[in-house]
């Protein structure tokens, strides 16, 4: 059978390819990966640099570990010159595809994980977070996630509401602001608009939904991109008056945010209640170079600071779908709303 797909959906096998290529997950020896498909789990083991494929524990074919090795090197070539959203068939894949028995380029597997991994360490439920189209998603806007913010030391009025929600272009969102800030308004932050969202973060620290809210009125009212510089601004304001030793010494802001990053790439979402458990499944992430970066239970500091150091605001593409950049009236108050992804690029 034929696979289409474009950059994202190939890289679910390209990553499924590289590991039986190079046959190992952090210097650890894989043992086994199991994928499920439409008719169930498929076993594919590692022996003697072939990948051994079971199906309802009875063998179905014996493949060379370096004829995936060749095909996901040629996918990344393949896929790096297209377009996001350019959906292409790779014939030298769909090859190798139908000799495993998959009939999907997606896992149909419950918990939505990619696939499995075993080492002698145990079994690894991996999801692909692919960087190859300018960055992974760990937060997509939704208007779950917008945050409302009470606009103060402005007389407003139906009409000028409207006159402010009219303004369009490509940066709508920024360039409302600005007026709001030309006509002398202030926006303070109140609440995030869901109330999962508000408790969730709640969750991470009482006082993160302000913390949040502060970086992301810095990313539309600055050039800053990064949270990691953006922090760097919300420390030397302290909107929580924090004493020094917490902020230089245990760096109170940074581990915060961290948490909230290490959340995201764990199961969090705006629109469900999040109680502090982290899903099961580990993120492994294809760097832009093709190369794969993953970090095992072990590593938990280590992936924090992966995260830290490469998690950045992105503009969303459609602000009205997920109503935030407007002015709206509330109880005789008038509040604009903001939202944003952010992306490990």
């Amino acid at each position: 059978m034929n696979f289409t797909g474009n950059k994202e959906d190939w890289m679910q096998i390209y990553a499924l390819f590289y590991l039986m290529g190079v046959g190992k997950l952090i210097n650890r020896e894989i043992l086994d990966i199991f994928r499920t498909d439409a008719e169930g789990t498929i076993r594919y083991q590692f022996a003697d640099g072939h990948i051994v494929c079971f199906f309802d524990r009875k063998e179905f074919d014996r493949i060379p570990a370096k004829e995936f090795a060749k095909a996901a090197k040629q996918i990344f070539e393949d896929v790096k010159v297209l377009d996001a959203d350019t959906e292409t068939e790779l014939p030298y894949a769909a090859e190798l595809l139908n000799r495993m028995h998959l009939t999907d380029l997606y896992s149909y597997s419950e918990d939505k994980s990619a696939f499995t991994v075993r080492t002698v360490e145990g079994k690894r439920d991996l999801v692909i977070r692919s960087k190859f189209n300018g960055g992974c998603t760990i937060l997509a806007s939704h208007r779950a996630g917008n945050l409302k913010y009470e606009i103060q030391n402005l007389k407003l009025n139906g009409p000028t509401a409207k006159k402010l929600n009219g303004i369009s272009g490509d940066n709508a969102v920024m360039a409302r602001m600005i007026e709001i800030f030309r006509l002398y308004g202030k926006l303070k932050f109140s609440d995030p608009e869901n109330k999962y969202y508000k408790n969730s973060l709640s969750l991470i620290d009482l006082h993160f939904p302000k913390l949040f809210a502060e970086m992301m009125k810095l990313f539309y009212t600055t050039e800053l991109i990064t949270l990691k510089d953006i922090l760097e601004e919300v420390k030397a304001m302290n909107p929580f008056k924090i004493n020094d030793d917490l902020i230089n010494k245990h760096h109170f802001y940074e581990y915060k945010v961290k948490q909230y990053l290490i959340a995201l790439v764990f199961g969090f979402k705006p629109s469900k209640m999040w109680k502090g458990k982290l899903s099961d499944n580990m993120p492994l992430f294809v760097e832009k170079d093709g190369k794969i970066t993953f970090f095992g239970p072990a590593y938990r500091e280590e992936l924090e600071n992966y995260l830290f150091e490469n998690a950045r605001f992105k503009m969303p593409e459609n602000p009205d779908k997920h109503k935030f950049g407007l002015v709206e009236k509330e109880n005789s108050l008038y509040y604009f709303t903001l939202n944003a992804d952010i992306i490990i690029k």
